[in-house]
């Protein structure tokens, strides 16, 4: 029981114990579940499938991966199930490829292991019938003169273009 030991008889505000635990306790309670909300947002709540939780996780991890490596833009995620009906999961992030073609020309290539030699190359952008692509065909510069046969040069080993003459 609540004695009032005010001089203006209880006009004043005046809590007891009890009023002032049952206040608190309606704040907290109203406060947590926003609170739990607002952080789980980005997470799906349950009940989900085990296909659609290994997704979620799949986001998951390129969103971590994506912000542990700024410099790397593109997050890719996927999940293989192998005949046995096992499963795995790739989660990477990486680079644009640079790609300096820029037209018919001289250009300096990087060497690929058991294709061709580093060096300078006269690439050609040429339509493939076969492969329904394009593809970059190099032919090696030798004492002056381009010489056979080309290699198809990947576009991933490619430095720089060489402005001028090469030979």
């Amino acid at each position: 029981m609540q004695i009032d030991h005010n001089a203006d008889g209880g006009l004043s505000a005046s809590f007891s114990r009890r009023n002032l635990l049952q206040i608190a306790a309606a704040g907290t309670a109203a406060a947590f579940p926003a609170a739990a909300v607002a952080a789980t947002a980005e997470i799906p709540q349950l009940p989900l499938t085990d296909e659609e939780q290994v997704e979620a996780c799949i986001v998951q991890l390129k969103k971590i991966l994506g912000r542990m490596h700024p410099d790397f833009p593109i997050a890719d995620g996927v999940r293989m199930i192998h005949g046995d009906g096992g499963s795995t999961v790739f989660v990477s992030v990486k680079k644009p490829l640079g790609n300096p073609f820029d037209g018919d020309g001289d250009y300096e290539v990087k060497a690929r292991a058991g294709r061709y030699a580093a060096g300078i190359y006269h690439i050609r952008r040429v339509w493939s019938d076969a492969d329904e692509k394009f593809l970059l065909w190099g032919a090696y510069h030798w004492d002056g003169f381009l010489i056979a046969p080309r290699e198809i040069i990947a576009p991933a080993d490619l430095v720089r273009k060489i402005e001028g003459n090469a030979t």
